[in-house]
């Protein structure tokens, strides 16, 4: 199985953010930078990473947002991948009722309703995935459900994993901002 990791780089900012952050990475590497006529930067990344199985050219990917710094030992992650894991990311420091804080309120408030409870915030800045039917499913909602609001990502893929479960692997702090693959939240927004 053929394993690398995939950046966005999308715009002036996060091309930079991935030239410095690919300097800390040991492995293969693919860079999705087309910008999406009609869409602004934020919006063109964002749809990006919701189709990531359709452009990683990798059975086994580790996304990176352009504004991470791998410093650590990631082959934990794709060892739950080949292991029978779908995704291994790490759950939001912000939950229960700072969950999705930073989420227009009418796409809170609906993804709460539409799922009838307060979900499990996750990072989707870095995730490890698997290429298979069950990622090519929840991939495919969660382009369905960003296009509903077209703003952030992480409501549409609580809402996108609601409908079309895959098994996670739940990886700790030190995976996304931390000593594993540091992350400069924000880095790359105007």
């Amino acid at each position: 199985m053929s394993s690398g990791i995939c950046f966005i780089a999308v715009g002036p900012k996060a091309e930079l953010e991935t030239q410095l952050a690919r300097k800390h990475v040991a492995l293969p590497v693919f860079t999705q930078a087309a910008p999406i006529p009609g869409m602004s930067d934020k919006q063109s990344s964002r749809l990006h990473k919701t189709t990531i199985p359709a452009w990683s050219p990798f059975d086994y990917t580790l996304y990176c947002d352009a504004d991470t710094r791998i410093y650590g030992d990631v082959t934990p992650g794709f060892e739950a991948l080949a292991s029978g894991f779908d995704l291994a990311l790490a759950p939001s420091t912000n939950q229960g009722d700072g969950a999705f804080w930073h989420i227009a309120h009418s796409e809170k408030d609906a993804t709460i309703s539409e799922l009838g409870y307060t979900p499990v915030q996750w990072q989707c800045g870095v995730m490890f995935i698997a290429r298979n039917e069950r990622t090519s499913r929840l991939f495919a909602m969660w382009n369905y459900e960003w296009k509903r609001y077209r703003d952030e990502d992480q409501a549409a893929f609580v809402r996108a994993l609601h409908n079309a479960p895959v098994k996670i692997f739940a990886l700790g702090y030190p995976w996304n901002g931390g000593a594993v693959i540091g992350h400069r939240f924000g880095a790359c927004r105007g």
